[in-house]
């Protein structure tokens, strides 16, 4: 390369550098678009009319399968305060809240993710930023009868997804069905407890994200907001089969599907 070539590469080179930065930007934005499109579906109006619920809180058009890629994409809001407003600390959030009562049980669907940023410096005086991440994301169905506590997860979660870990300590039970158990880790105190969600996790084979924690007269569908990107093609799976659970420990016979 001669001179003149490489005088001319150098000058160049930052505008393309610029060129290919602005084109990745725009082509992930279009491809989140597309997305956005194609999972309109899941958008919080759908969702709560498919699962009978009502909207108490969030924006009706916030996509439920995108919210938690798209969220870095949102602006930050500066935290009150001199000092936290001087250092740049600020955060940002999403909520959004269903609620019901089909078959006559209390529902509630619950989705929260919010991001804390906190500036610090070093002691050589470089400027440092930490990012902290909050999420909890649930379907929760109250039952009107006392049962065992019990906690149900996938025998296998899929490794590439940020999982909740159990939680509740209970000792092992099988549900009595070597299918299920392959496919199904259960807890609980009491082993009863198992026949009952046998028949309604039966038609669950198919779900990829999956955690019950049942207890003090509720069960809940829990998810991390990762989780609830793929979780949430399942809601509506899941609340009929947490449908047939409450029903059952209150002695009644399980509810009819729920209208797709």
């Amino acid at each position: 390369m001669d001179q003149s070539t490489s005088t001319i590469w150098s000058t160049l080179s930052p505008g393309i550098g610029i060129v290919v930065v602005i084109l990745v930007l725009v082509s992930a934005k279009w491809r989140m678009a597309a997305w956005d499109k194609e999972t309109a579906k899941f958008r919080l109006f759908e969702v709560a009319q498919r699962t009978r619920l009502s909207i108490a809180q969030g924006d009706p058009n916030l996509n439920l399968v995108t919210a938690y890629s798209t969220d870095n994409w949102k602006a930050f809001t500066r935290k009150k305060g001199f000092w936290a407003a001087l250092s740049g600390d600020a955060s940002r959030e999403t909520r959004a809240l269903l609620r019901g009562a089909p078959n006559g049980h209390p529902t509630e669907f619950s989705y929260y993710l919010r991001t804390d940023r906190t500036t610090g410096m070093t002691f050589s005086g470089r400027s440092t930023r930490e990012y902290k991440h909050t999420s909890d994301c649930r379907l929760t169905i109250w039952v009107s009868q006392p049962f065992a506590p019990f906690e149900v997860v996938l025998r296998n979660p899929p490794q590439y997804m940020e999982c909740l870990p159990p939680t509740m300590s209970l000792p092992p039970v099988s549900l009595g069905d070597p299918v299920l158990d392959a496919k199904f880790a259960l807890s609980t105190t009491d082993p009863r407890v198992a026949p009952v969600l046998a028949q309604t996790l039966a038609p669950l084979m198919n779900v990829t994200v999956f955690h019950l924690r049942a207890s003090d007269q509720s069960i809940s569908f829990v998810m991390s907001a990762m989780e609830c990107s793929c979780g949430i093609y399942f809601i509506e799976q899941v609340q009929y089969a947490m449908e047939q659970m409450a029903s059952l420990f209150e002695g009644h016979s399980a509810p009819g599907a729920i209208a797709s």
